[in-house]
């Protein structure tokens, strides 16, 4: 068996510092702003996002924004110390490395390259609707990639 010419990084807890994205940074930059919606609303409205049924500009919307906050909201994910190293290693090291990631495609997209290590990876792969149950307890899983 030879060495890995691939690696599958997940995103939040591995590339970002944050695990929990929705409770850690989501919800509170949402209070902050002046969302008064319960946190299962929010939960459920960003899952429906998540699942592609609307853009992220719908979701600020539907959580009492009255205009786009991603440019505020995404520069709050800051990557691991030790991220910048591996994946400079990794690719003096020939090793593909992609991202899978279960978050609103665009903002993934987005976060990536605005941090400055979108040359490192091979592909982003966005799962959307991961594990997530349909009503009669089957799951559907479709995958997006993005180079």
């Amino acid at each position: 068996m030879g060495y890995p010419q691939h690696v599958v990084l997940d995103a939040n807890g591995v590339l970002y510092q944050v695990g929990d994205d929705i409770h850690e940074l989501f919800i509170p930059f949402l209070r902050a702003h002046g969302c008064t919606l319960s946190e299962a609303e929010v939960v459920a409205a960003y899952r429906e996002c998540s699942l592609g049924r609307f853009d992220s500009a719908e979701l600020w919307r539907r959580c009492g924004m009255q205009q786009n906050l991603d440019a505020k909201y995404l520069p709050l994910y800051q990557p691991h110390a030790g991220v910048f190293p591996f994946l400079r290693r990794a690719k003096a090291a020939g090793l593909g490395v992609a991202v899978l990631t279960n978050d609103v495609a665009a903002w993934s997209v987005w976060v990536a390259p605005a941090l400055g290590y979108a040359f490192a990876f091979l592909l982003m792969i966005v799962v959307l609707a991961y594990q997530k149950p349909l009503i009669n307890g089957e799951t559907n899983t479709e995958t997006v990639l993005l180079t």
